[in-house]
């Protein structure tokens, strides 16, 4: 049974620093032979993930939240359509076997929190230090902090 990673970062306003560091993530990732799943859209970091994981020779996966196929990515390789809109996050947090975040927003705090209900481990990277206190203080056992790429491998490496 393969691994799937979930993976969630926002593109549109990182810098180029953080747009290295989040292709070495994935780029290392994928070369472990990992599923990666990410959002639904063919857009920013989403397409970029996918594109990241396909030339590292992984395998790519969307829980889509919608039917409409022109969204969908060229790096696409297992498209899962459930019409379900953002009740599909649910199916995220259960099919997944890690999460790493590497934003936190109003969108994204609902994936966090249904992870942890699922009572998976996630990591959390870059995000802003309210953000790591709160999750932490709600589940001490399930989050990892990571200021770094580096960081980030370390907890992925220990939890997978």
């Amino acid at each position: 049974m393969k691994t799937i990673i979930w993976i969630m970062w926002w593109w549109e306003k990182a810098s180029q620093i953080d747009k290295n560091n989040a292709y070495e993530l994935w780029r290392y990732i994928a070369s472990k032979g990992f599923v990666t799943l990410t959002w639904w859209r063919n857009i920013w970091v989403m397409n970029e993930a996918l594109r990241w994981a396909k030339e590292n020779s992984g395998i790519t996966l969307w829980i889509l939240p919608n039917d409409d196929k022109e969204s969908f990515s060229e790096y696409l390789d297992i498209p899962v359509i459930t019409n379900m809109r953002s009740w599909r996050n649910y199916i995220n947090a259960l099919s997944s076997d890690l999460l790493i975040i590497c934003w936190v927003e109003l969108w994204t705090s609902s994936e966090i929190s249904l992870w942890l209900k699922a009572w998976k481990k996630v990591i959390l990277v870059w995000l802003y230090k309210e953000a790591n206190i709160f999750y932490k203080k709600l589940a001490p056992e399930q989050v990892y902090i990571a200021n770094n790429y580096d960081e980030a491998i370390k907890h992925f490496n220990t939890l997978i």
